[in-house]
């Protein structure tokens, strides 16, 4: 079983909480956590004990009311994530936790791929290995333009393919189509 959960902020019905404790004796859950908050990690540098830490070198510090939680390793990465601490107690022991910055993947060596869910963006740069991967809160779409506008001030767009996934993918691509290939 796989799920979406927000963690800025939002609640966590107590319905969808029992029936996922119901659920978890079936092979498991996975939950998808979206958070402002997340960074990806190698593997081979990562270990629980530092997961705050590591949040807090990338500029995202847990807030007092959150804690760190973390995926397993993916193609030699770990994502890192805050979750609200009420939430977590609520959660069965026995879940998994994934980031869409994990799942974002392109066949092509120069890509930047997009996701994004309500007022977040997930970023992924791709040009022959991993340039960046990050999350951007966008409340609109002119702050959108502008992330872009200024990651194009760094990278040529125009010469990478893009891979758009997320709500609204087809609103996304239309959107932000000029600054690529």
């Amino acid at each position: 079983m796989s799920i979406r959960l927000w963690s800025d902020g939002h609640s966590f019905p107590g319905e969808q909480l029992k029936a996922l404790r119901e659920q978890v004796g079936e092979g498991g859950v996975e939950i998808e956590l979206l958070s402002p908050r997340t960074t990806l990690v190698p593997a081979t540098c990562f270990t629980p004990e530092q997961a705050e830490s590591l949040l807090s070198l990338a500029g995202q510090p847990c807030r007092y009311d959150e804690t760190a939680v973390w995926s397993d390793a993916w193609e030699g990465m770990v994502a890192v994530m805050a979750i609200d601490r009420a939430t977590l107690e609520q959660l069965p022991k026995s879940v998994r936790f994934t980031s869409p910055l994990l799942a974002l993947k392109s066949d092509s060596p120069q890509s930047v791929l997009l996701a994004r869910y309500e007022n977040l963006l997930y970023v992924k740069v791709w040009d022959m290995r991993l340039r960046l991967a990050e999350v951007v809160r966008v409340e609109t779409d002119e702050d959108l333009l502008y992330y872009l506008a200024r990651l194009g001030e760094v990278l040529p767009l125009r010469s990478y393919s893009l891979v758009v996934t997320g709500d609204e993918p087809r609103k996304l691509r239309k959107l932000v189509k000029k600054y690529f290939k």
